[in-house]
């Protein structure tokens, strides 16, 4: 149906046309750039934000017409009106919570929830990096949150003894920006002398809470950030990063032009080596203009080395690349439906079947092995990779239609299915 706010075609027009008339002037100075043979590299990135911000306020002055939408304004996000559209929708959301004085404290749940989330007997979320267990933590001292440690032995105690690795609330005061915590990302160095060597990873911290991200550098051991021109920092964006080894790994950033999507996300993959120029990162997969987004990941799973590039056409569609098994600089398409879920195991690939699939066979899928939807089924990867579908191993088949996948985790040797069955989970190993 029509919203009752829905206006006619034809000021939808007129807005469309207001928009190209307020990109007039960037087209104009990006045109006379080229023109005088300027390239990306004449402008620098402090420049490249100065002309940014400034054709944004031109933009928006421009859309704040008769014919614009009326919250255009909100298009310069930290701008003087915004500010206080947020403020007054914010007293707006209180007074319906929180009653006509528009305090929550005022409500008797309020002290209630509050001591649920400020509970120091809540358990903590760790995850196992080494000789440690991390865990990122909030409460009414750490409002933005620490990342801290102990040792497993220490964590099973009545009251662990917990070392900080690094203090959220301080570093935002420290530089002046409202840091938001959006996780590390480790690296592994795989099999080998340094197997069990933890000393890096990179955090990503966003300046708000935006979608866009910086990408840091940061020594668990020293608990600091890494420093100089050899550390591996990726100004805010929407970000991808995945550590190859040591002293390289694959990037998605904006390059400019083309290398980011319709819907804000990196389209490119590049290879970015310690101490290189960010911009001269070479190229090594790209995704279509039209995707959402285009991505790569190298990892190890336990022992096993992958590399998978991706293209998502759609959040719900996305199609996969691996290097052929026996000739690594030859790329196979991953030959599964594109709404199917895909991970790895060990030496195995593990699909979730979102509708029924007819695998090998002859033509029209005769005499082939049909896998129903919803069930969860393991391969050898490498033979996958080649072509073959003939060792399908079945891990999880609902039962009948109120039986439902529900995800799955894993231990070091084991891996769990999760499953809500008539309304009850279950977990298969």
């Amino acid at each position: 149906g029509t919203r009752p706010d829905a206006r006619p075609r034809a000021g939808t027009i007129a807005r469309v046309a207001s928009f190209f008339r307020a990109l007039r002037p960037a087209f104009a100075t990006h045109r006379a750039s080229a023109c005088a043979g300027a390239t990306r590299a004449s402008f620098p990135p402090s420049r490249r934000a100065r002309i940014f911000r400034a054709n944004r306020r031109a933009l928006v002055a421009a859309m704040s017409t008769s014919d614009a939408p009326d919250d255009v304004f909100l298009e310069d996000l930290r701008g003087e009106r915004s500010m206080e559209w947020v403020k007054a929708e914010n007293e707006r959301a209180l007074a319906a919570i929180a009653g006509p004085t528009g305090k929550p404290e005022d409500d008797p749940m309020f002290a209630k929830l509050r001591a649920i989330y400020d509970d120091k007997r809540k358990i903590p979320n760790v995850r196992l990096r080494g000789d440690f267990v991390y865990n990122f933590w909030q409460d009414e001292h750490h409002v933005k949150g620490i990342w801290r440690r102990t040792t497993m032995d220490d964590f099973k105690t009545p009251e662990p003894t917990w070392e900080t690795v690094l203090d959220v609330d301080a570093l935002a005061a420290l530089e002046g920006k409202s840091w938001v915590w959006k996780g590390p990302q480790f690296l592994d160095y795989g099999p080998g002398d340094d197997r069990d060597r933890v000393d890096r990873c990179v955090v990503n911290l966003s300046d708000g809470g935006t979608d866009a991200c910086t990408v840091r550098e940061f020594d668990v051991v020293a608990k600091a950030f890494v420093e100089g021109p050899d550390a591996f920092v990726l100004p805010p964006g929407k970000n991808s990063f995945c550590w190859v080894d040591r002293d390289v790994a694959w990037i998605g950033h904006d390059f400019g032009q083309g290398t980011m999507s319709p819907s804000g996300y990196p389209l490119t993959v590049r290879e970015w080596r310690r101490g290189q120029p960010l911009e001269d990162a070479v190229e090594i997969w790209r995704g279509e203009p039209g995707d959402v987004v285009a991505s790569g990941s190298a990892y190890w799973d336990k022992g096993h080395r992958y590399k998978v590039w991706y293209r998502a056409k759609t959040f719900y569609d996305t199609v996969r690349f691996v290097p052929h098994p026996d000739r690594p600089d030859e790329m196979v398409h991953v030959d599964i439906p594109t709404d199917f879920s895909f991970a790895t195991f060990a030496d195995h690939v593990v699909i979730h079947c979102k509708s029924e699939w007819t695998v090998g066979g002859g033509k029209g899928g005769e005499g082939g092995t049909k896998l129903v939807a919803g069930s969860v089924v393991a391969h050898p990867a490498s033979d996958f990779f080649r072509g073959e579908r003939s060792d399908f191993t079945v891990l999880y088949s609902p039962a009948d239609d109120r039986c439902a996948y529900e995800g799955s985790s894993e231990t070091k040797d084991y891996l769990m299915v999760h499953a809500l069955e008539h309304m009850v989970t279950r977990v298969y190993v």
